[in-house]
């Protein structure tokens, strides 16, 4: 049997998408970009304040333009459920040798990925 990279990636890294000590009890996968090529962090799209889920997973970001989009996009939703210190990770190449995890905030996410790969970053496929 086959497990989704959406339940895998996280837990490869050590990230439960689950936890009663949390008080995360339930989860939500979005792809990345839809079918026409436009970003989840672009305009448009869900209000991700009334999404109803306690964790978010996003499959095949990419670019870290639209990682940076994504989670102004989140911070700014109704609600107060995601704020900028919202813990995030970002997991590459998941259960591979050459695995990469990196975890900050919101706010700091993509800061982190610049600081580790460097400047000319804009991909973390």
């Amino acid at each position: 049997a086959n497990l989704s990279s959406s339940v895998a990636g996280p837990h490869y890294a050590g990230i439960p998408l689950t936890d009663p000590l949390l008080d995360a009890q339930s989860f939500a996968v979005f792809s990345g970009t839809n079918a026409r090529g436009i970003g989840i962090g672009d305009d448009g799209g869900n209000d991700w304040g009334d999404i109803g889920v306690d964790t978010l997973i996003f499959l095949m970001i990419g670019r870290l333009d639209k990682l940076g989009q994504l989670s102004q996009r989140l911070v700014k939703s109704k609600g107060d459920q995601w704020e900028q210190d919202t813990p995030c990770a970002i997991v590459q190449s998941a259960g591979r040798a050459e695995q990469r995890v990196w975890r900050a905030t919101l706010a700091t996410i993509c800061e982190e990925i610049r600081k580790d790969m460097g400047k000319e970053c804009t991909t973390v496929s």
